[in-house]
């Protein structure tokens, strides 16, 4: 009798490794207008799987631009991320918070990770009035401007005034004592214009108060006091337009009534010492109109050449007649007697650089037209210091006026300070001495100054940065030098220099430098130039503000396989591609799936590869056992600095299928006797089977 067993093992899969989820905001405070965005970051959760967020913080849905207090996000390569904008509104609410859930399945379905809160900070602030009338008095029949300033009131807000001052109603145009108007860009404006009554009810006052709600609502602001002048008595003022004149020229008074009609003729007679014969019109008294409370007198004085002294004129204003009530008297006015020649002379600056002009003024009286006068200079310039090699000459007056100017000459001669002192002479330039200047202060502008500005504070690598250098007293075409005293080097750009020179022109000169942008990760560097003369190595003669470079180098890591699933024996081969890696790093890889060492050709579970030009591979070959183990996986892991330093990258799952196979089979042959056959085992006699 013959029995078979046989057995067969076959491999099952191994079970996945259950997903995790995590959420955190950038912030954990934020003002409102502001923006706050939430990161999301899995493991084993496939690429395009959705997830959802709902807020359980005490923030609604209209406190985020986005009106919106749930949502949903894609992941993919195991991260995710959304941002909510907060409403800059002016609602006072509070300081509120944002604390968001995590959930799958549905807005709401199971919560699998939870956000710290996010307090979002009330900006909203607290609106302010203030009212201010443009005088503080006016006349009956003047107008006065209320000028209303505010903040954080809306545009299109209405306001509301009210007068609690002593005038009523019937003392404005509009016989009204309260009112309304609106607020644009925070300001607002009340305009009241006073009746001109003739009632004599002495001066009353206008209080404005500024209110919201209606005009019997909450009382806001309160203006200043103006008060209104009763002008139903008539008041009179008179001033001249200058406190002295010379002969020859004019002089006009200002009238100024309170409560007189207009059209009212008023009258004007001179107490002071000139008489008719003073004034080119040969009178000593006169009339004029009274318009809006207003009117004018203009006296001309006679250029005569008698010698006579000071003179005065005394403007008396009367009522009804030149014999009439005296109202009001002006201030005396000195009449210069021009008989005498009189002279001066300014200059146009007090002090004046090399290479720049000054301008003197002769100002004269009772000099004839045409008459020609002499200067001289008394200070310390002397000829050569000129632009022209002159220091005298002279100039012609014109109804009593006449100039000159001097350009100093932009010598590079050091010789300090100098000074110009113009003195006016008669008949020649060694004449009669009749006026002398202020002195000018000639500015030595031969001491070379230097100076150096950046266009920015920051620059990021590959973006160009400009320096300009100023300079005072530098020759055309001088030649400057250039260093860096900041931690870049010659190779940070792109023309691989870290000094060098430029040329000055019309006191000015610029150096440009562009960053190269390298993949580099060297943290945050500087730039500081120095400007040096004679060579790089030269005297320093000014040094820029640091300039900071950014570094903008972020560099990434992908890994790939050929294959989803091997079969024991076979190879896998991991692609790793990079950004920003320099040629040369080393790379390590790891073993985070089932299989491990021995279920590979070379024993290993871990190693290292190197980047050239942002690419890496290793291979990984699969061990062809006899050991019934079932499936197994493979899940490499990019790292940096060891085998166990920082995942940069994962690979999706390989599966490793298992393919050993084993049979055990048995003969029994039970018999007497006979010959031997193909048994293992046989006993008794008789042939064999």
């Amino acid at each position: 009798m013959k029995s078979l067993k046989s057995i067969k093992a076959v491999g099952g899969l191994a079970s996945a490794s259950p997903p995790s989820y995590s959420i955190s905001p950038n912030t954990n405070s934020v003002n409102e207008g502001s923006t706050v965005t939430w990161t999301i970051t899995t493991t084993n959760v496939a690429s395009g799987t959705i997830l959802y967020w709902t807020n359980a913080g005490t923030a609604l849905a209209s406190d985020f631009v986005e009106n919106v207090n749930s949502g949903s996000v894609i992941i993919t390569n195991q991260s995710a991320s959304f941002t909510l904008t907060v409403a800059a509104d002016a609602t006072t609410e509070g300081s509120e918070t944002v604390n968001i859930r995590l959930r799958t399945g549905s807005l709401s379905g199971p919560i699998v990770a939870l956000s710290s809160s996010v307090t979002i900070n009330d900006t909203s602030l607290t609106p302010t009035y203030a009212v201010s009338p443009n005088v503080s008095s006016v006349n009956e029949g003047s107008t006065v401007t209320y000028t209303v300033t505010t903040t954080n009131v809306a545009n299109g807000t209405t306001l509301y005034w009210t007068n609690a001052g002593t005038a009523v109603g019937a003392d404005f145009s509009d016989s009204s004592n309260s009112g309304s108007f609106t607020i644009s860009a925070n300001s607002g404006t009340i305009t009241r214009t006073l009746n001109n009554d003739l009632t004599t009810e002495g001066s009353e006052t206008i209080i404005i108060q500024i209110r919201t709600g209606s005009t019997s609502g909450t009382l806001v602001a309160t203006s200043s006091t103006v008060t209104v002048n009763d002008t139903s008595v008539e008041t009179y003022a008179v001033s001249p337009s200058v406190s002295s004149v010379n002969e020859g020229s004019s002089v006009t008074w200002t009238i100024t009534t309170a409560g007189v009609p207009n059209g009212t003729t008023l009258y004007w007679t001179n107490a002071g010492t000139t008489t008719a014969a003073d004034f080119s019109d040969s009178s000593n008294s006169g009339s004029f109109t009274i318009s809006a409370n207003s009117g004018t007198i203009t006296r001309t004085l006679t250029s005569d050449l008698t010698t006579e002294g000071s003179e005065t004129i005394i403007i008396q204003i009367r009522t009804a007649s030149t014999s009439g009530t005296v109202v009001a008297t002006s201030s005396t006015v000195t009449v210069n007697d021009t008989s005498v020649p009189t002279y001066a002379v300014s200059p146009s600056v007090s002090s004046v650089n090399e290479g720049s002009s000054v301008t003197w003024t002769i100002t004269t009286a009772g000099v004839p037209n045409g008459t020609t006068l002499y200067w001289t200079n008394a200070g310390t310039t002397v000829g050569a210091d000129f632009t022209g090699g002159a220091n005298s000459g002279s100039f012609t007056i014109n109804t009593n006026n006449g100039s000159f100017s001097l350009t100093l000459s932009n010598d590079l001669t050091t010789e300090g300070s100098e000074t110009i002192i113009i003195q006016i002479r008669t008949g020649s330039t060694s004449g009669t001495l009749v006026a002398t200047s202020s002195t000018v202060t000639v500015n030595d502008t031969s001491v070379e100054t230097y100076a150096v500005s950046p266009s920015a504070s920051s620059v990021n690598e590959g973006s160009s940065l400009t320096w300009t250098v100023t300079t005072g007293g530098v020759p055309n075409g001088t030649t400057l030098y250039w260093t860096n005293a900041g931690t870049t080097t010659a190779a940070d750009f792109s023309d691989a220099t870290n000094s060098g020179s430029f040329t000055i022109n019309t006191n000015s000169g610029t150096i440009s430098k562009t960053l190269f942008n390298d993949l580099a990760l060297e943290g945050s560097e500087t730039i500081i130039i120095q400007i040096r003369t004679g060579s790089t190595s030269g005297t320093i003669v000014a040094t820029s503000s640091t300039v900071t470079v950014n570094d903008t180098s972020v560099p990434t890591y992908s890994v790939t396989r050929n294959v989803s699933s091997v079969n024991e024996g076979g190879t896998v081969t991991y692609t790793v591609t990079t950004a920003g890696v320099p040629n040369g790093t080393t790379l390590y890889w790891t073993n985070s799936g089932t299989s491990v060492a021995s279920d590979f050709s070379d024993s290993a579970n871990s190693g290292s590869f190197t980047i050239n030009s942002n690419s890496g591979s290793f291979t990984r070959t699969l061990t062809n056992d006899s050991t019934t183990e079932g499936s197994e996986t493979l899940i490499i892991q990019i790292r940096t600095g060891s085998t166990s330093g920082t995942v940069v990258a994962t690979a999706a799952s390989v599966t490793i299928n298992d393919t050993s196979q084993t049979y055990l089979i048995e003969y029994i042959a039970v018999g007497a006797g006979g010959g031997g056959g193909n048994s293992t085992y046989c006993s008794g006699g008789g042939g064999g089977g």
